[in-house]
């Protein structure tokens, strides 16, 4: 049987003798079709959890969804790859030669350092000082190892996900669910009680929702999500080819551009713009879509002019960037007598992220090798006379948390993933080039913020897809017409 047959031969599965050949008469569509059922329904989720809540059930939290769709994408996608590689090499291992050995390590590099932070994770549980703390999480970030774990389950259920309209599928249901979280937003700000919040016991308690942040817990953590969804409906609006849903995504784009600046995320706003200048540099590189991304950038530095005023809240934000920086600065060149009182005012600086970020600094110059913990580090904050628990640089907070080699590794996948995905940028098909601004754009709002177990994991559904761009063999064919084809006539 053809491993590339539309149905399900029965009686050939029947006869199966071991799990290889049982998943080779299983067609490769019906695993990412399983697939993408789990990661649509986590990325739907949102518009559940608010739909149940105002129907009075407070029981549904998006962190067990995502343990449960985690840790059962691991599986389906574990099995999809056992497929694969079965197939693929069944023909090929005794002829595999050391030069396609060193190819498939290149096109994987990125997932391998990603491996490495993994284990570099599971270490630095195994010696954290609380390690029933950093399996299990604190009770407000709750981004333990067994988080890392679901994480893990997210990216690699995307990594499965081949099939370029299921892609597409997958990000048309995460900007819709945020346009309906946009909507939610702007009829609380209009005086309807439409309750929101994440019920989750000692945080926001009593409180129906909170101002601006949609399901989250506070405005940072919904600025994130919009950086992403923003970018993404901006990378649909450029390259879908019907006028008619150019429109719905321009006017979404609109509206939760708009919802952004009342957000009031700095960080969120500065990914969107990185965002949107990079898929313009990319939309003039390819020579498609250009004229569009223009469009965009007027729009959103439109609405960023008109909303609160001339300039409002984004002039007062880049003032005080400006401020804060010359705060640090006067703290270099400080006399010996007047250091102490430049120190104090510039720990302040960024809403109070610089204190945060050297506090990051000097617990990761004591603990370099495998940090304090995933989520331990509170204790070692409040050491330091600092009342917090996270950096707000997702950087930093690797490193202080896994480690220097941990976040070296980080770093690596990223940026040995983005050199691969230039190389290969007018090999890319479509929904890559989007996922790959997307991924750009939340890591500069992430150079101010933190992961949370109802954020980060979108962040790595667009890492992965992104990352399937850079697997492409240099002298690969690019299929992107036909990928554009495909997406512009699906009905």
């Amino acid at each position: 049987m053809n491993a590339q047959t539309e149905t399900i031969d029965y009686l050939q599965l029947k006869q199966a003798k071991s799990l290889a050949e049982l998943l080779y008469y299983i067609p490769d569509r019906y695993f990412q079709k399983v697939l993408l059922f789990l990661l649509g329904f986590f990325t739907l989720s949102p518009v559940l959890m608010v739909a149940l809540l105002n129907c009075g059930v407070t029981f549904f939290n998006p962190y067990y969804l995502l343990l449960q769709m985690g840790y059962v994408g691991m599986v389906v996608s574990g099995l999809l790859f056992y497929k694969r590689a079965h197939e693929q090499t069944r023909s090929l291992i005794k002829s595999l030669k050391k030069s396609e050995i060193k190819q498939w390590l290149w096109q994987h590099c990125s997932y391998l350092c990603l491996t490495a932070v993994l284990l570099l994770a599971i270490l630095a549980t195994a010696f954290s000082t609380d390690i029933r703390l950093s399996f299990f999480g604190d009770y407000y970030r709750k981004e333990g190892l067994l988080t890392i774990g679901a994480y893990l389950g997210i990216f690699m259920a995307t990594s499965g996900l081949r099939n370029e309209k299921l892609r597409k599928r997958l990000v048309e249901i995460f900007v819709l669910s945020a346009l309906f979280l946009g909507i939610v937003v702007i009829l609380q700000w209009l005086g309807l009680p439409i309750k929101s919040v994440v019920y989750q016991f000692g945080v926001n308690d009593g409180k129906a929702f909170v101002p601006w942040a949609a399901i989250f817990h506070n405005i940072n953590h919904y600025g994130y999500y919009l950086t992403m969804a923003i970018i993404a409906t901006a990378g649909l609006f450029v390259f879908d080819e019907r006028k008619v849903k150019r429109f719905f995504w321009c006017l979404f784009f609109s509206l939760l551009t708009w919802v952004l600046i009342k957000n009031n995320t700095f960080g969120a706003y500065l990914g969107v713009s990185a965002g949107l200048l990079l898929l313009t540099v990319i939309c003039l590189n390819r020579k498609e879509g250009f004229r569009k991304t223009l469009i965009l950038l007027a729009v959103f530095f439109g609405i960023s002019i008109v909303a609160n005023g001339i300039m409002g809240q984004v002039k007062s934000n880049f003032v005080v960037l400006v401020e804060d920086t010359k705060k640090i600065v006067q703290v270099t060149v400080a006399t010996a007598e007047n250091k102490e009182d430049a120190g104090v005012s510039a720990d302040m600086a960024g809403n109070g992220r610089w204190i945060l970020w050297k506090g990051a600094i000097e617990i990761i110059k004591e603990y370099p090798f495998l940090g304090v913990g995933p989520d331990n580090l509170a204790v070692f904050y409040e050491k330091k006379g600092i009342s917090w628990d996270r950096p707000h640089n997702e950087f930093l907070q690797i490193a202080a948390s896994l480690g220097v080699p941990a976040v070296l590794f980080y770093l690596s996948a990223l940026g040995l993933g983005f050199f691969q995905l230039f190389r290969n940028l007018k090999k890319m098909s479509i929904i890559e080039i989007s996922a790959f601004v997307v991924v750009v754009g939340y890591l500069v709002s992430a150079m101010f913020g933190n992961t949370m177990y109802y954020t980060y994991p979108y962040f790595l559904i667009f890492l992965a897809i992104s990352l399937t761009g850079a697997q492409k063999p240099v002298g690969e064919v690019s299929h992107a017409s036909d990928q554009r084809l495909s997406i512009s006539s699906d009905k």
